[in-house]
């Protein structure tokens, strides 16, 4: 396994478990939906431009990239499946997990872009 694709694994792995913290969490389908549209939220309002966020994999990788990863490992975009979601849904969060793995801000922002809207949808 390349060392990229290790890490973007292991930053999934994270914010999976990070999500999973309080005993009180909602883990259903929809209390993770609602967990990741929530994440992708706080990137439009804070910092919505994915060329700002200096991308990096490693200790000084940046919130958005974290929280674009979790909101897309929520949705099944990490997994090709799995997650009770629509299918744009999934497939705007694959575009974002390719994006991370390949460090691609087109591919980043349009994922970003379309988990919004149809986080918006729901």
């Amino acid at each position: 396994m390349s060392s990229l694709r290790a890490r973007t694994l292991a930053l999934a792995a994270i914010a999976l478990t990070l999500t999973a913290c309080s005993s009180e969490a909602d883990i259903s389908t929809e209390g993770q939906l609602e967990y990741a549209c929530g994440l992708i939220a706080d990137i439009r309002e804070n910092n919505p431009k994915v060329r700002d966020w200096e991308l990096r994999i490693g200790d000084d990788s940046p919130k958005e990239m974290l929280q674009a990863m979790a909101a897309a490992s929520l949705v099944g975009g990490a997994t090709g499946g799995g997650a009770d979601v629509s299918d744009k849904m999934q497939e705007a969060g694959a575009q974002v997990v390719r994006g991370i793995s390949m460090l691609s801000e087109e591919h980043i922002q349009k994922g970003v872009v379309e988990m919004a809207r149809q986080c918006d949808a729901r």
